[in-house]
């Protein structure tokens, strides 16, 4: 048994491994990893080891030869085995991780709970809960479903005070691409390996987090009291930029993300557009020009990567859902209007949007139904709830008729 400090991880998929479990495991910690899936946790306890395949290519977009990372010191247990859990419980258990997906973390509550009540019995001092997925407020939710389960089961004052007061649960943002990955030599020994870009970010709301003993320091995340900026960082540079990618991507017949991005075309209205998102933040925010500059071109640079493969049709779809106000496409051109920046190729990334098609997608059928029935102007209307004759109106449905005359 390792004498390392223990980090317990639910979720042994591509990003439980390729992300936050080699991150632990390079800052000192032996992972556990939990999962339902018996194949793979049998696969770790039997290998214990793994290696990460970092996909890089260039600023050109052409592909490197991947550096490799030997992951070491892992083990695995199932879920839902309650006795296991409570033994690891009463280790010098420090952190509890997830990537499960947003809608199971309720499901994975009642082996927190196991966790959390074994180390209540024991007397063991405070832990961290931070969910590493790709929602806002997962530690959030996840502590509401510990804490609801708790009330039902009527249980015990001073466990419930241990999880009230005990345990950190510090919500997170995180963002790495792990993409379908498959080793050149499939053998037993490379079936955990994983691909996974070079880029990673992991930021944790400091302010909710606990000492424990012993100290984990990790060096690959980033401890902030400003976790809602770092949020928004994302969403209106890589999401923004992301989707107006696909949107123009989709528009020209590209096959995929790093395809589009490399057109002369798509390029510069998606650095642009950025460039005016960034001008917004920036101004909320306070992100240094420099920072931020580099952030905005290291996010272009991803999304060249032609080792990261994603289609304009996969990204672009639920248009609606990326069209609401707070948004990766609206949020952005909202804040920009509010402080009285440039926001031209946010308007032409909106307008994209509106003329992206799918018939397997309802959100993108029922958009090209109400402009048919309605009209654009009116659609456009509805969706940035300002007058006929807002300038932003105008602009988004300017560059909609001028997107639509070259397609």
């Amino acid at each position: 048994m390792s004498t390392k400090p223990c980090a317990l991880h639910f979720g042994a998929g591509n990003i439980g491994r390729g992300f936050v479990g080699a991150v632990l495991v390079h800052a000192g910690a032996h992972v556990v990893f939990a999962d339902v899936d018996k194949g793979v946790i049998d696969r770790v306890n039997k290998l214990g080891k793994y290696t990460v395949h970092i996909l890089a290519a260039n600023e050109a977009g052409e592909k490197q030869k991947p550096e490799t990372e030997l992951i070491q010191d892992v083990s695995g247990i199932l879920s839902t085995d309650q006795k296991a859990l409570e033994e690891v419980a009463v280790r010098d258990l420090v952190l509890i991780t997830t990537a499960v997906g947003p809608s199971i973390l309720p499901k994975i509550a009642p082996s927190i709970i196991t966790v959390l009540r074994a180390r209540q019995k024991a007397g063991k001092g405070p832990i961290n809960v931070v969910a590493c997925e790709n929602t806002e407020g997962a530690t959030t939710a996840l502590r509401e479903a510990v804490m609801k389960q708790l009330r039902e089961q009527d249980a015990d004052k001073k466990l419930l005070e241990y999880a009230e007061h005990q345990v950190g649960w510090a919500d997170s943002a995180v963002d790495r691409i792990v993409p379908v990955f498959e080793p050149d030599v499939k053998t037993e020994e490379t079936s955990l390996d994983v691909g996974v870009e070079p880029f990673y970010e992991w930021d944790v709301d400091e302010r909710s987090l606990k000492v424990t003993h012993p100290d984990l320091q990790i060096n690959g995340i980033l401890p902030t009291d400003r976790l809602e900026s770092y949020i928004m960082r994302k969403l209106y540079t890589l999401n923004t930029g992301h989707a107006i990618t696909s949107y123009l991507g989709y528009l020209k017949g590209y096959d995929s993300i790093s395809e589009a991005i490399c057109d002369p075309t798509i390029e510069p209205v998606v650095a642009q557009a950025l460039k005016e998102s960034g001008a917004a933040l920036r101004h909320k925010y306070g992100f240094p020009e420099k920072e931020h500059a580099h952030y905005r071109h290291t996010i272009i640079v991803r999304f060249k990567n032609p080792n990261v493969p994603d289609s304009p049709q996969r990204v672009g779809r639920q248009p609606l859902r990326k069209l609401q106000p707070r948004d990766r496409l609206l949020g952005p051109m909202t804040m920009c209007r509010d402080y009285g920046l440039s926001r031209k190729n946010l308007i032409k990334g909106v307008a994209a949007a509106l003329l992206f098609r799918d018939d397997s997608d309802d959100q993108a059928k029922e958009v090209a139904e109400r402009i048919s029935s309605e009209g654009v102007e009116k659609v456009v209307v509805d969706l940035l709830s300002l007058a006929p004759d807002h300038e932003d109106v105008k602009g988004v449905v300017d560059a909609y008729n001028e997107l639509q005359k070259k397609t």
